[in-house]
């Protein structure tokens, strides 16, 4: 059926890949308005073509503001410079007094020497603040040597069992956090092993970089969707642009669909952060049985106060019909089938939210970021590719990596082997691989490899984690085995370090995943 079809195709939303989660913006007492002002010290960096540096920010509330403080490096007409970032795209205010972060300054190897005046802009809903950052880049010395900082910045606030590092394979050192980062330096290949007390995320975490390819980690012991179901009670009008609305259509808020049956109000229950914030709903129109094309018909964003469960009535009026539509081209490798979302966020909101699919998509009369989220699956499910892309608004050629291919993923005993062709960053998750040292319980753990082609990396016993390798001989491991092309760090900040306007700027992820099983000391991806 139409309804089931666009359901299945467009209605995964944010479930399939994207977690939404972020602060409360709380509004303080008394007259005065809350607000936050933002310092850098130092205000002035001098880094070199390929490298980091960073500085110290602070926010300081005023009048009883909280919430969530977006980040972004912009130049003096608002605009990003290509190649020079920021690794921190947010900042939760949740007390009175002020909050300090570092912030890591990136600028890549093709950025050319000067000094650039750049602002980092910090935005809650409607207040914006800036504060000046001159930035000298120099020539890349070509040579090398000398030690960089390498920051370990965990996103949440779940206890840890313990954090250790290592660099040149050397012995390993526990790492204190303050303010949920911590650092150490590093001038060649790194280690960092962290043990969750609990969450629902991988138990052991476990990292391999060098200075070269990231000097910032990032984890999590949690993760998922944050908030809870919300009623929504959506009056639609006759006609949106000119456009009559018609039973069929579907209306979307925060990832979550319901089909219009004819009559007002239609009923939804997505799962939204609570709080104040912007919530953008949309209309969109299957076309073909089962849909092949959907025709995006209009929107409207409305600001709510999703302080409960509900219901939240949103009425007829404000409906504004899509400023543009642009293509999805999405063409999956032969034997794999493919299907595509495209969602809209800006600055105020928490939650993305769909504004088109399958071939087509619609854009708003108002700035904000459009994440494309593309995903391949193989007839039997075991190989699925994922892309997930900034599209600038633009129409959007979908880009997948090639399926891992026989022979291109080894174990033999605690060494992994990794050889797929475009990967530039490798992240094994298994189940079965360890085991608690205490318990014998199997343990989750998870391995991010970065740096591409063909790598092998020995699992490590770290002393302090209370775990140990599962027995060769008798362990049953179950895997999924991902190649990354981009920084799967960036994946990971969406996932639990909430949504943002500079958080999505540039995206450019794809990876291929397999999952499989295995049994005993050895085997080869077949």
């Amino acid at each position: 059926m139409k309804a089931r079809g666009l359901l299945l195709l467009l209605g995964l939303g944010l479930a399939l890949l994207l977690a939404a989660c972020g602060g409360q913006t709380g509004s303080g007492g008394g007259g005065a308005t809350p607000s936050f002002t933002i310092s850098l010290s130092p205000d002035s960096l001098t880094v070199q073509q390929g490298l980091s540096g960073t500085t110290q920010l602070t926010i300081t509330p005023q009048n009883g503001f909280t919430g969530t403080v977006n980040l972004e490096l912009v130049d003096g007409s608002g605009n990003s410079v290509p190649g020079i970032t920021l690794d921190l795209p947010s900042v939760d205010v949740t007390g009175s007094g002020p909050v300090t972060q570092t912030l890591t300054v990136n600028v890549g190897s093709g950025v050319a020497p000067g000094t650039y005046n750049l602002q980092v802009r910090a935005t809650s809903r409607s207040l914006t603040k800036t504060a000046n950052l001159s930035l000298t880049v120099t020539a890349s010395g070509g040579g090398g040597g000398g030690s960089s900082t390498i920051t370990v910045r965990q996103l949440d606030t779940v206890p840890l069992v313990g954090a250790y590092y290592r660099t040149g394979g050397g012995s390993w050192q526990a790492l204190s956090f303050t303010g949920g980062e911590a650092t150490f330096t590093a001038s060649g290949d790194y280690e960092v092993a962290v043990r969750c007390q609990g969450g629902n995320a991988a138990d052991v975490q476990l990292f391999k970089a060098s200075p070269a390819l990231t000097r910032t980690v990032v984890f999590a012991c949690s993760g998922g969707l944050a908030g809870g179901y919300v009623q929504f009670e959506v009056n639609l009008p006759a006609s949106i642009g000119g456009t009559p609305v018609q039973a069929g259509d579907f209306v979307f808020v925060g990832g979550f669909s319901q089909e219009y049956t004819g009559s007002n109000p239609v009923t939804l229950y997505p799962i939204m952060p609570v709080g104040p914030q912007d919530v953008l709903l949309t209309v969109l129109r299957p076309v073909g049985s089962p849909p092949t094309s959907v025709t995006p018909i209009g929107y409207k964003l409305v600001n709510l106060n999703l302080s409960g469960p509900g219901p939240f009535a949103v009425n007829a009026t404000g409906w504004q019909p899509f400023s543009a539509v642009r293509t999805i081209t999405l063409n999956p490798p032969s034997g794999f089938m493919g299907i595509s979302q495209v969602f809209f966020f800006k600055d105020g909101m928490k939650v993305p939210n769909i504004v088109g699919g399958l071939d087509r998509y619609g854009t708003l009369a108002t700035s904000g970021k459009y994440l494309g989220n593309a995903q391949a699956r193989s007839s039997g499910d075991q190989d699925r590719l994922f892309a997930l892309k900034e599209t600038g608004g633009a129409d959007w050629n979908v880009s997948f990596l090639a399926p891992w291919a026989t022979g291109q993923f080894s174990v033999s005993g605690d060494t992994l082997t990794f050889n797929h062709p475009q990967a530039q960053a490798y992240v094994f998750s298994a189940y079965g691989f360890l085991e608690d040292s205490d318990t014998g319980f199997p343990l989750r753990v998870e391995i991010t490899l970065y740096g591409g082609g063909s790598a092998s990396y020995t699992v490590p016993v770290v002393p302090g984690l209370s775990y140990r390798l599962a027995d060769p001989a008798t362990r049953s491991v179950m895997f999924y085995l991902n190649a990354f092309q981009g920084d799967p760090a960036r994946f990971q900040n969406l996932l639990v370090g909430g949504f943002s306007e500079s958080a999505l700027a540039g995206l450019d992820l794809s990876w291929a995943q397999r999952e499989g099983s295995f049994t005993g000391s050895s085997y080869t991806l077949p």
